[in-house]
């Protein structure tokens, strides 16, 4: 076995970059929620951007690696520690075999995502392993067991037991960001005022979202 769910999460599920080409069955591409985050997370271990991760939620899964391997955290700070020892977000991290990852109290963000150096193992449907808005049975829970997909002899890397690598990067600030519109045909319908104000406001997140779409307020 490679690792194991200790702990459940919050619906904590397998992700990747979605299914891409198939809106026009009514097939969305889904994916991981912070797609910014799960290829940053991929890219640190020198994996390609689209492959499998874990979008972790708080309160977060405990983890034991059942073998050696490297990973990386990247998106929200759950406070995340590898037996007992706090480790840092957007760095690899080597951990040995019989290492616990836990997570500790929310510092920010919404979502964290977990990538191992060999891969994941899963189902995969229309080219993807996301899981779409009814992921409720797809939520990792205690006793789970997901293989790796790779087999990496990294006997002389865990020779120190667990360490932090000395590459890593800073992500932009998360707190507010653009975002991106598109002019459907009503837009002239609106009056000029409301225009702007659709344009210039500021805009929260409402609870009332999902895997389909944000809601706004």
């Amino acid at each position: 076995m490679s690792l194991q769910i200790i702990r459940q999460g919050l619906l904590d599920t397998i992700q990747d970059c979605g299914r891409q080409g198939h809106r026009h069955l009514g097939i969305p591409p889904g994916g991981a929620m912070d797609i910014f985050s799960a290829v940053l997370s991929n890219a640190l271990l020198g994996k390609g951007a689209t492959g499998p991760v874990i979008e972790l939620h708080f309160p977060a899964a405990s983890i034991m690696f059942h073998r050696d391997t490297i990973i990386t955290l990247a998106g929200g700070d759950f406070s995340p520690a590898i037996n007992n020892i706090p480790v840092p977000l957007h760095q690899p991290i080597v951990a040995p075999a019989g290492s616990r990852l836990t997570f500790g109290d929310h510092s920010s963000g919404a979502r964290c995502y977990l990538s191992v150096l060999q891969g994941l193992s899963c189902s995969s449907w229309l080219g993807s392993c996301a899981k779409g808005p009814g992921a409720g049975d797809a939520m990792l829970k205690a006793g789970d067991i997901i293989e790796f997909s790779e087999e990496i002899n990294l006997g002389a890397v865990v020779r120190k037991g667990m360490q932090v690598l000395h590459w890593g990067v800073v992500p932009p600030p998360h707190d507010l960001v653009d975002i991106e519109c598109m002019y459907g045909d009503e837009w002239n319908r609106l009056q000029q005022a409301s225009q702007q104000q659709f344009l210039e406001s500021v805009y929260t997140i409402s609870p009332v979202s999902d895997r389909m779409g944000y809601r706004l307020i």
